[in-house]
């Protein structure tokens, strides 16, 4: 049965879930999207397939997408210019272009605008397809990594727990398409992934990959000795124990941290408190004293959902506040939405929670500022603002509560 026009032919949606890297392959014959995709089988690479080029375009700015191969001639697009759309939406993912010669000839210029890291002539190597695509997914993690490493390694700084550490080498480690076994962070304890192992049976895998990983698991290494010789009493201070988030005061150390840090680059700083309302209504109706269920489940969805760098505490005894070292408020906004978006799912779907609802309130430091209450003050207002809007209100006090003063 044909497919009809710009249809997938793998995979149903077209979210993509999860942090497995994924391999998208652009081509309006649905022969050659076949081949490529039973090529790349046991690749570890997710492979999602398009006939019309607009259909994979919102996937370009997906971070877990780390290869876009495209072919040159297509009904109405050139591969050119849809690889330099991609350009412009994922600055790390590795660009190929299936193509043969008398096209490049035709159009070489595009294929420099749209900076193609790769060229594969038609028909192709299949050997030297995959071997492309296999290097392609490596770089684009190593750059992914090399953009993202000094946020990991500050999250070994002085905030850093034991849990903190391992999740630091899953996010730090794991971009490269390694695995540690168990709790071990020797370089004889990493299990490489399949294209992982490949390359380096083929020679492939560059040498910086190995000097960062070195670099990882020696920042990892240190940050555990220091750990170790803490006491007990000294790394519960550190950790909630209700929530696993950091406890208020380390918080307020690393505040004072990053503020130091906004005033030094002149970078964006923001600050977003997050209260969750109807808490003792809904807690009363329950019929039990079961309040912190949605406490622990709102910090979890805080965990997974803030980036390495952000800062996060439970502030009150249903209050949150999360620290965005370099984003503005409205993307700090932005980031917020998306978060009060999975508390709101959650609440829908957990009995005697349904109705909860949360406010935000969100405030940008000022280098003029002498005191971190006027900060957090400001925040606090906002606060106040986003609850007379309505449910899941947000507000930021630059944008909306000055300009009503």
């Amino acid at each position: 049965m044909p497919l009809s026009p710009g249809a997938r032919i793998v995979n149903d949606t077209i979210a993509i879930t999860g942090q497995a890297p994924a391999l998208l392959l652009i081509d309006d014959e649905v022969n050659i999207l076949r081949a490529v995709e039973r090529l790349m089988t046991g690749s570890h690479l997710r492979v999602l397939t398009f006939t019309d080029p607009t259909a994979a375009i919102p996937l370009f700015a997906d971070p877990s997408v780390v290869v876009i191969v495209s072919d040159f001639r297509m009904p109405l697009f050139r591969g050119t210019d849809v690889l330099a759309r991609a350009r412009k939406d994922n600055k790390f993912a590795r660009r190929i272009l299936l193509s043969s010669h008398v096209d490049l000839e035709r159009d070489g210029d595009g294929v420099a605008d749209a900076c193609v890291h790769h060229v594969i002539n038609k028909p192709y190597d299949p050997h030297l397809l995959r071997a492309r695509i296999l290097q392609a997914a490596v770089d684009a993690r190593f750059d992914a990594l090399v953009g993202r490493l000094p946020s990991l390694l500050r999250s070994l700084q002085l905030c850093a727990s034991e849990p903190e550490v391992k999740t630091f080498l899953s996010e730090g480690v794991g971009i490269l398409g390694a695995e540690a076994k168990g709790a071990g962070i020797d370089p004889a304890d990493l299990r490489w992934s399949a294209w992982g192992q490949e390359l380096r049976q083929a020679g492939s895998f560059p040498e910086r990959e190995d000097s960062i990983i070195e670099l990882l698991l020696s920042a990892a290494s240190l940050a555990l000795t220091r750990l170790s010789m803490e006491s007990g009493s000294a790394r519960e201070a550190r950790i909630d124990p209700l929530t696993a988030l950091l406890s208020p005061q380390v918080f307020q150390t690393a505040l004072g941290r990053e503020r130091q840090r906004a005033i030094r680059y002149g970078t964006p700083l923001s600050i977003a408190l997050v209260d969750v309302d109807r808490f003792d209504e809904l807690e009363e109706r329950s019929g039990s004293n079961d309040g912190e269920i949605p406490i622990r489940a709102l910090a979890q969805i805080l965990r997974r959902s803030i980036r390495s760098i952000d800062v996060a505490t439970r502030r009150t005894g249903r209050g949150f506040s999360v620290l965005f070292p370099g984003l503005a408020p409205q993307h700090a906004a932005a980031a917020m939405r998306r978060i009060t978006g999975l508390i709101a799912g959650w609440a829908a779907t957990t009995a005697h929670w349904e109705n909860l609802t949360t406010a935000v309130g969100i405030a940008q430091f000022s280098a003029d500022e002498t005191e971190v209450e006027s900060f957090i003050a400001r925040a606090d207002h906002a606060l106040g603002y986003a609850r007379e809007r309505g449910p899941n209100g947000i507000a930021i006090y630059e944008l909306e509560v000055k300009s009503k003063r």
